[in-house]
């Protein structure tokens, strides 16, 4: 919190079934805790395939714990213009009949170059109002999944319809995976890379593993380029 970050994201579901870990501690109020410190507490869900019925449990459960929003993490199951077309479409449809005006996100995979690029559709989501949380992980993969490539990947976007349809600078939220106990690019190398992106802010998936020092010295370096944090 020092560092200015301002949202926690605990898993409330995998496909159709709740996380019953994280409902016990919401059940245990920690919610409560992050939210006396002006933390914003949204949920996120992954994705297996279902769209009404997770669209639906999402909703239910960022109603009963009263949460900020809700991030979709849409990967192989909503994947694949010719086996999964349409699955996007039909969740935002089913969230936003429930919830027309909940903050949106969806998370996926972000790499543009062969094989790794993601076929899904993300402007079903964008057109809900939702924004873009390309996950890069270059301590897994290297440039594969770097800024640049993944700022590529949006930049590439296509429609259903496969017309181009770049995704605006605006509407991407980079999301950095660590796994490891350290970052993988030093503090100011990371920030540089967001400054010159030009994106909304960052967030850290699995960010504990890295530890204080790494977030003292990256909350520094955000800092002093004026990048807002998410």
């Amino acid at each position: 919190m020092e560092q200015g970050f301002r949202a926690v994201y605990p898993k409330l579901h995998h496909g159709p079934a709740p996380n019953a870990d994280t409902l016990a501690l919401l059940d245990g109020g920690w919610r409560d805790g992050w939210r006396r410190a002006g933390v914003l507490v949204v949920g996120w869900g992954w994705l297996e395939g279902d769209p009404v019925a997770e669209a639906q449990l999402a909703v239910d459960l960022c109603r009963r714990y009263d949460l900020d929003g809700y991030i979709a993490n849409a990967e192989v199951a909503y994947e694949g213009w010719a086996t999964n077309a349409g699955k996007s479409r039909v969740f935002v449809q089913e969230f936003r009949r429930l919830a027309p005006r909940a903050p949106l996100a969806v998370s996926g995979l972000g790499a543009a170059t062969a094989p790794w690029v993601r076929e899904l559709d993300y402007w079903a989501w964008l057109d809900a109002g939702a924004v873009f949380m390309p996950q890069m992980y270059p301590n897994e993969f290297g440039d594969v999944y770097s800024v640049a490539n993944c700022l590529a990947h949006a930049d590439r976007m296509r429609d259903a319809s496969d017309r181009p349809r770049p995704i605006p600078r605006r509407l991407v939220v980079p999301t950095l995976g660590t796994y490891s106990s350290r970052f993988p690019y030093s503090a100011a190398a990371y920030a540089e890379e967001l400054a010159a992106a030009g994106t909304v802010g960052f967030n850290v998936f699995l960010g504990e593993t890295a530890g204080d020092d790494d977030y003292r010295a990256f909350g520094r370096a955000i800092a002093e380029r004026g990048i807002a944090l998410r």
